[in-house]
């Protein structure tokens, strides 16, 4: 018969001490002390980012309001510039207007009827048949070319007996007339209906006119 012996004893068992209190209170107060110290670096990077960022803020506001005052006198710039153009015209309007009313007042540069008498004589003696095409008159009245378009060449020489009886035209007279029948259109058609035929005829009076007086196709009156 077999004996077992037990050999298993407690007091020489490794024991296994536990943290201290000690030593707890020490880890922990490192911990502690890492966290306040990480906290407080990263408020003083916040107050520092902050402070930059309030510094970029009033940058910003004093650009902007630089670009304002810049935009302002941008546009006074610009609305004086427009201004002084529409002034510049105003006063070449107002130049031109005056020369026109003294050229008006003098009788067409020296002419007692004026303008406005010639153009009241010529409509007034204006008949069916005869039209005008063309008018200049210069120098106060002495130079004075008329184009025009009839039906019949005595239209012509009625027209210029008629303007005689004009006061504005009292005492002038025409040096050169020139009358020519124009050309039929080429490329009218053959059946259509024939238009009524014209005659073209300029009336001169003037030194250019005496001085044209012999050319081909020009005779006085």
């Amino acid at each position: 018969m077999s004996r077992q012996i037990n050999l298993y004893n407690r007091a020489l068992r490794a024991r296994r001490e536990l943290v201290s209190g000690y030593t707890f209170l020490l880890g922990l107060a490192v911990i502690v002390l890492g966290l306040t110290l990480t906290y407080g670096y990263y408020q003083f990077r916040l107050g520092q980012m902050s402070r930059d960022a309030a510094r970029v803020e009033e940058d910003l506001k004093q650009q902007r309001e630089r670009l304002d005052r810049l935009s302002e006198e941008a546009g006074r710039i610009r609305r004086s510039r427009a201004v002084a153009e529409q002034l510049a015209t105003l006063e070449a309007t107002l130049a031109a207007r005056e020369e026109v009313a003294r050229a008006l007042e003098a009788g067409m540069l020296g002419s007692p009827a004026g303008f406005s008498e010639f153009l009241r004589a010529f409509a007034r003696q204006s008949r069916d048949g005869l039209w005008l095409t063309g008018l200049s008159i210069g120098s106060g009245g002495t130079e004075m070319t008329i184009a025009g378009r009839t039906l019949a060449p005595e239209f012509v020489a009625e027209y210029i007996r008629r303007l005689g009886t004009e006061p504005a035209m009292r005492g002038r007279s025409f040096d050169a007339l020139r009358i020519s029948a124009p050309e039929p259109a080429a490329e009218a058609k053959a059946d259509a209906k024939p238009a009524a035929r014209h005659i073209e005829f300029v009336l001169r009076a003037g030194e250019s006119a005496k001085a044209d007086a012999g050319a081909p196709g020009e005779r006085g009156r």
